[in-house]
């Protein structure tokens, strides 16, 4: 077996034996969380999220305007020019 061999399953031994230990002295959280009965929402009060008014008035124009006026923000004079300049002559 070549010295290769012998770091390489070292070092891999020694990730693993480093891995064990960092799971075994990992803090645990308490089974309760610090949680009251009144900190938590029943399932069956729980919103419905396709009942949601912003759900069904979704403006696919806005939208699209935010991403373009988002794209072009950086451009300066010389950049609009230039696209103005290769459209032309297309």
């Amino acid at each position: 077996m070549g010295i290769g061999w012998i770091i390489g399953i070292v070092i891999f031994v020694a990730i693993w034996v480093w891995l064990a230990y960092e799971i075994w002295t990992a803090p645990l959280m308490p089974d309760d969380y610090d949680l009251r009965e009144e900190d938590i929402w029943p399932v069956n009060e729980w919103p419905d999220p396709l009942d949601d008014e912003e759900h069904e008035s979704f403006d696919e124009d806005h939208a699209l305007d935010m991403v373009m006026n988002d794209m072009v923000k950086d451009f300066t004079e010389d950049d609009i020019k230039a696209i103005i300049k290769a459209n032309e002559k297309l």
